[in-house]
């Protein structure tokens, strides 16, 4: 198996400059861990975003 941690410390500003497509990113890491059948988590710690992905190592990967 397989752990990513990411931890990302908010400043309080929001640098994005297209609004309309802000947040679409969590939406794509939930389809794939869905697809390989991992778990995601996530959660906001006092000022620090915590998302954890947990995947399958497997022989039979679709990547080669």
């Amino acid at each position: 198996m397989f752990l990513i941690k990411l931890e990302l410390k908010k400043t309080g500003f929001d640098y994005k400059k297209d609004k309309l497509f802000h947040g679409f990113g969590l939406e794509n890491i939930n389809k794939i861990v869905d697809k390989y059948n991992g778990y995601m988590n996530y959660e906001q710690v006092e000022n620090t975003f915590i998302v954890k992905v947990l995947l399958q190592n497997s022989l039979t990967s679709p990547i080669s």
